[in-house]
């Protein structure tokens, strides 16, 4: 967006993400990795001649999420994918 005629412009863009918790901690009921996000980029440039130009770049991000669980299977205690989808794993269990 021109701010001054073939001189300053800005450009901004932004983004927002927002997701509730797949994985319920059993113990206390509370869901987990739940998700809440927004993301701003803010760019001013100034062609100051033909051979000059000025930026000035600003980022901002915001992030708000709980922690996942991990299901950590291997050969040792005999977890299978199928297993993960449909047994419940210490406090922890999918939805």
């Amino acid at each position: 967006m021109p701010l001054a005629k073939d001189k300053l412009f800005l450009r901004a863009g932004g983004n927002y993400s927002k997701r509730d918790g797949f994985v319920r901690n059993e113990f206390n009921g509370k869901d987990l990795q739940n998700l809440e996000a927004i993301e701003g980029n803010f760019r001013l440039k100034y062609f100051a001649s033909d051979r000059l130009t000025f930026s000035l770049l600003y980022n901002v991000q915001y992030r708000e999420s709980d922690a996942f669980a991990q299901v950590m299977a291997s050969p040792e205690n005999d977890i299978t994918f199928q297993d993960i989808l449909t047994r419940k794993f210490g406090c922890y269990s999918l939805r």
